[in-house]
């Protein structure tokens, strides 16, 4: 899915990029489980890997403290910080938040699988 083929629905746009931005590191095709888990066309699907989602929560605080400060912790670069940075652009223009913070790891990588073992 494009930025342009996102949901006119508010709140079913913030769960793609919920999703998205949970399922970031899917975008590297190196992982095998990449050709299921976090592809998904349907959001019920997304829905369906996790063990707990809490995605509807996160709405209801967000609507019911409009413009407040959000933090997002971002322990990867690459391809995984764009969907963070695409969710924090959705949360800045949506008014849900009106400042988002991205707390980062001192080592941000591209994959944590990728980081030498000693």
């Amino acid at each position: 899915m494009t930025l342009r083929e996102l949901p006119a629905d508010v709140r079913e746009r913030f769960e793609v990029l919920l999703y998205a931005s949970l399922w970031g590191n899917r975008i590297d095709l190196s992982y095998t489980v990449s050709t299921q888990i976090g592809r998904a066309a349907r959001l019920e699907d997304e829905r369906a890997n996790l063990l707990v989602d809490d995605a509807g929560r996160v709405w209801d605080f967000l609507c019911a403290r409009p413009r407040c400060r959000v933090a997002i912790i971002a322990d990867n670069s690459g391809t995984e910080l764009l969907m963070d940075l695409a969710l924090a652009d959705f949360l800045l223009t949506s008014d849900l938040a009106a400042q988002v913070d991205f707390i980062s790891s001192r080592n941000p990588s591209l994959s944590p699988m990728l980081r030498h073992k000693t």
